[in-house]
């Protein structure tokens, strides 16, 4: 190997650049934070106790009072203690959990947040339903036995005690997954709405005496990870979000249902949402249950050998051929989660994939951000395929369509984009 014994040949900048590389320049490190105080800050539901009712609808209500602080959604989180009753108010029979795959997000049907002026910025229809999967796909084994039995992953019966969980927010609502802190100006007032599934949908007890009726929800806190900007940031961002507006781009998804009648092969099935920027697609079809209190009513149908799916957008088919079996379903989501590129496992292995089960697309032309395709009433979105087995039972069908917002943030009010 040549050594090199002398830097003649080198500029003094290009010296420079090479001790800079080499972690070789022993200067002083300049104070440049804007952050003058990082602390926790406890919001309370507006009721001390949320009950779901006998057929869910129960409403949280959390008005965020967050003054000048920015918000780091990531760094915060959800506590609340749940309490499983029966119809005459008494302690449900053992057996009573949220499933194998399932956690205290069951309980949340809608997520809805509100900005003070009344806008709404992100709503989730059948929340519990995608978080059942994403919760799943999008976290280890290790992180689910671990940070996942905070919120109810495998945390076993719930019959007994009361049950406190701790529940990040980001995992409520793709909204909170920002990287950004959110701005003054949009938590002010900001408000979040949990709208709760009925016990029998949330809940698995497969006895039959001392049955679930309803479960209640106490104690709900939002811990926020607020922090405090010297006063000359506030002003240049106060001044910018008055003139320009302050721009935050967040995924939202949009939820379209369907019923598949029983011993139907063939189907199609076509998202009427709009979106300007449309990143990725997933259909998942589940067996109509016979008793939604003894099954787990998130769980998948499972995916036959010759079953086939394909996604068509206009005139352009994902992929361009039909995928047939579970193997391929199962490596679709992997291409579509980017999981084959990043070399990274999915949280789902091959054989849960009989209960968590997804028929998935990506509509990114690129990796990069920016590059969705636009779905509109001429430029419709279609799943299309077959399913083969000796017995086609009746199916309830969720598409959801996860595409990039924009958010545009004055002092006094915010422009969504579509």
């Amino acid at each position: 190997m040549e050594r090199k014994d002398s830097d003649d040949t080198l500029k003094s900048q290009d010296l420079e650049s090479s001790l800079d590389i080499s972690n070789l320049l022993y200067l002083e490190k300049k104070e440049s934070n804007v952050v003058t105080e990082r602390s926790q800050k406890i919001t309370y539901a507006d009721s001390p106790v949320n009950d779901s009712g006998v057929g869910g609808g129960g409403t949280i209500i959390l008005n965020l009072q967050t003054g000048s602080d920015y918000i780091s959604t990531k760094d915060s989180y959800l506590r609340c203690i749940f309490q499983a009753f029966t119809s005459v108010g008494g302690v449900p029979d053992a057996d009573l959990t949220f499933g194998t795959f399932g956690t205290v997000l069951n309980c949340f049907k809608t997520v809805r947040v509100i900005s003070r002026s009344g806008d709404v910025v992100a709503q989730i229809d059948s929340a519990n339903l995608l978080n059942y999967y994403k919760v799943n796909y999008e976290h280890t084994t290790q992180w689910k036995d671990q940070q996942g039995f905070l919120l109810g992953y495998g945390s076993g019966t719930l019959n007994a005690s009361p049950t406190e969980f701790l529940i990040p927010l980001q995992l409520i609502c793709p909204f909170f997954e920002s990287e950004e802190l959110l701005p003054s100006m949009l938590c002010r007032g900001m408000r979040l709405e949990l709208t709760l599934e009925s016990a029998l949908i949330a809940l698995v007890q497969n006895v039959d005496t001392n049955p679930v009726a309803t479960y209640s929800l106490s104690g709900v806190q939002l811990h926020l990870d607020s922090y405090t900007l010297t006063s000359g940031a506030v002003n240049w961002l106060n001044d910018r979000s008055a003139n320009n507006g302050l721009v935050l781009t967040y995924f939202d998804y949009e939820n379209s249902h369907f019923s598949k009648e029983a011993g139907v092969t063939s189907y199609a099935y076509e998202s009427r949402k709009t979106a300007s920027m449309a990143n990725s697609v997933v259909t998942i079809f589940r067996n109509e249950r016979a008793d939604e209190r003894k099954a787990d009513s998130f769980v998948s149908r499972t995916t036959g050998g010759l079953d086939s799916f394909q996604y068509r957008v206009s005139s352009l088919y994902l992929p361009i051929q039909p995928l047939v079996g579970k193997k391929s379903a199962y490596n679709q989501t992997q291409y579509v989660l980017d999981k084959l590129r990043s070399g990274r496992e999915l949280g789902v292995t091959l054989g849960n994939f009989d209960d968590l089960g997804l028929m998935p697309a990506i509509l990114d032309r690129y990796w990069l951000d920016g590059s969705g395709l636009a779905i509109n009433n001429s430029t419709t979105l279609v799943i299309q395929g077959s399913q083969t087995a000796a017995v086609i039972a009746a199916q309830d069908v969720d598409m959801f369509l996860k595409h990039t917002r924009s958010l545009t943030i004055f002092l006094q009010n915010i422009r969504r984009s579509s």
